[in-house]
This record gives C-alpha cells, sequence and structure tokens, in this order.
C-alpha cells in the first residue's frame, strides 16, 4: 500500500491493527485490536479522561499517575481483519508484562 493512501485510512481511522495502552512506571499493558485503531485508541484516551474506562484497575492507575504516565501507541498496522485477534495474543505474550489490564485472557486459535 502506498504511505499516502496508508496515511489517509489512519487519519479516517479505517486501518485495522493491534494498539497497546502502556504503564511505565508499573510495568503494565493494556493490549487491544480493532479495525479501526484510531478510533478504538482515541476512546480509550477519553475514557481514561473522563474516569469511565471499563478496565478498573487501568482506570485507578490513570488516575493515581496521570497521562503523563501512559503510553497509547499502534503495535502493528495492516493487520488481516481475519487474523487480528491473533496478532493481539501474539503482543500480549511478547510484551511480558508482569500485569495486564486486559479483562479477558488472550484469543487462543482452536
Amino acid at each position: 500500500m502506498a504511505r499516502g493512501k496508508k496515511y489517509k485510512q489512519l487519519a479516517r481511522g479505517t486501518v485495522c491493527g493491534v494498539y497497546v495502552v502502556m504503564n511505565f512506571a508499573e510495568k503494565k499493558s493494556y493490549v487491544g485490536s480493532s479495525k479501526a485503531i484510531r478510533d478504538r485508541l482515541l476512546n480509550h484516551k477519553n475514557a481514561l479522561r473522563k474516569g469511565c474506562h471499563p478496565s478498573r484497575k487501568l482506570q485507578a492507575d490513570y488516575d493515581r499517575i496521570g497521562r503523563g504516565g501512559f503510553l497509547f501507541a499502534a503495535l502493528e498496522l495492516d493487520c488481516d481483519p481475519f487474523t487480528v485477534h491473533e496478532r493481539e495474543a501474539f503482543w500480549m505474550a511478547a510484551l511480558k508484562s508482569r500485569d495486564h489490564y486486559n479483562i479477558r485472557p488472550a484469543f487462543k486459535a482452536r
């Protein structure tokens, strides 16, 4: 895919991918995937800012540490939408955080 086209898709929020919300101080992470990664990361940021994120542990740490202690980033872009959950599981294992904020365990292929 041409670089300009990829940027336009990312700007519109239509790029599939895997992302992380990382708490640097305590080496904890929330790994997720979405068919619209930009929008999903914005949803996480807004929920945390408003104090209503579904992960109570992530919300509590965000409230205690503040926005500056967290990184919101794409780990992988242009994933196949049919295998994106497998890529999410790969990244959860690869990060080897002491603790994940994820409520559900990583996807396991059958």
